[in-house]
């Protein structure tokens, strides 16, 4: 399979377009390649001006071409959305009028991606398509937390508040009635018996798994077994639906460098099997617990900058807390807040990041961030009502 046909399998798989024709994906080496028969001068245009190797244009399938038409709406020239997503890998996500070409060749110049006004993402990649699905997913996770999240704001009169119209309410309603709760675990491996293809066949049965339920974006997310001696993690920047190659074996005593491409979060799983008993670790980014997380009514927090952390006030979701955390060393650091509160729980949910979960075996980690979700997802509703 090629380069193009792998990248427009993804984006079907993902539900990020519901059909090929959704997809206009073009790729250069010695000459540009495309999914698309014919090739239009703009488009040589952005290759010839643009340190690019790789571009992506699509039109988003439901919900997100809905949430891009409500964000569109406004008069705003860029979506800023507050999750740690963004803040960190795309920082704000320009709109541009797809009919101001210099313009798109101007914001593609200084970020990974943008909107057009008429509700299609544009991203590309310098190095590889992989690249541009990647932002183009990324756009999609945003703009998904943010508009639910303003909405809720919206909803529970918490503001200052993004200004919904009647209509737009009730799209985004219509919307919320047909997000589906995350499936359980079926039938994934519950223990690897030690080998290392055994554990790669595990690690890489749940990573697929976690993508099929959409409980993780483009390639975030991470996963871990230690059996004591060896701590086994996803790598860096991998997706959790392409591990087999991607999965490194650090020993615990230190006598390898295998872990220096491993997950950036590696010393918080670390971390968390020094506090507690568990053996497998999964971290994904479900949305609505991110939204959840992100939800503080203490008046002194409301859209404020200080807030990108963390709530003055501890809160909850059923049992599971939800804390700071940030990537990086520091007071919030994820491998500082994430351990503690983890202990003697089913999971933790990060502000604006996403949930941990640790347990015994693959399938009580999945049961557990699957859970979260939709004890999220069904919290969402009974604030928001009717």
């Amino acid at each position: 399979m090629s380069h193009v046909e792998k990248t427009v399998s993804k984006l079907l798989s993902h539900g990020l377009v519901a059909s090929s024709g959704d997809v206009a994906l073009y790729g250069r080496d010695d000459e540009i390649v495309s999914n698309r028969t014919e090739i239009d001068p703009r488009t040589r245009d952005l290759f010839d001006r643009l340190d690019i190797n790789s571009l992506l244009v699509i039109s988003p399938s439901p919900p997100y071409r809905e949430i891009l038409r409500v964000l569109c709406g406004g008069g705003e020239n860029t979506i800023e959305p507050r999750d740690g997503e963004t803040v960190l890998f795309l920082h704000d996500i320009p709109l541009v009028d797809p009919k101001d070409h210099e313009g798109l060749v101007k914001t593609l110049a200084r970020r990974k991606g943008c909107v057009l006004r008429d509700g299609r993402i544009v991203s590309h990649g310098t190095v590889s398509m992989e690249q541009a699905f990647v932002t183009a997913s990324s756009i999609c996770f945003s703009t998904f937390v943010k508009t639910f999240l303003d909405f809720l704001n919206f909803a529970t009169r918490n503001g200052p508040i993004m200004p919904f119209s009647t209509r737009q309410a009730r799209g985004i309603r219509d919307l919320l009635s047909t997000v589906p709760a995350p499936p359980g675990g079926g039938t994934l491996p519950s223990m690897p018996t030690g080998t290392p293809s055994e554990i790669v066949a595990a690690m890489d049965a749940c990573g697929k798994r976690t993508v099929e339920a959409r409980l993780v974006d483009s390639f975030f997310g991470n996963l871990s077994w230690c059996d004591g001696e060896t701590l086994s993690i996803s790598q860096t920047g991998s997706s959790l639906d392409e591990l087999p190659g991607r999965i490194d074996r650090i020993p615990l005593d230190g006598s390898s460098t295998a872990g220096l491409t491993a997950s950036s979060e590696t010393g918080t799983h670390l971390a968390i099997y020094g506090e507690t008993e568990a053996r497998a670790i999964l971290h994904g980014h479900p949305r609505f617990s991110v939204v959840l997380s992100m939800y503080c009514t203490e008046t002194d927090c409301r859209h404020d900058d200080a807030c990108s952390r963390t709530c003055p006030v501890p809160r909850r979701v059923g049992d599971v807390p939800i804390v700071p955390g940030e990537v990086g060393t520091g007071r919030y650091a994820l491998a500082r807040t994430v351990p503690p509160a983890i202990r003697g729980k089913r999971g933790v949910i990060v502000y604006g990041h996403g949930v941990f979960c640790a347990g015994k075996s693959f399938p009580e980690t999945f049961d557990s961030l699957a859970s979260i979700e939709r004890s999220c997802l069904s919290r969402y509703r009974e604030l928001v009502g009717d």
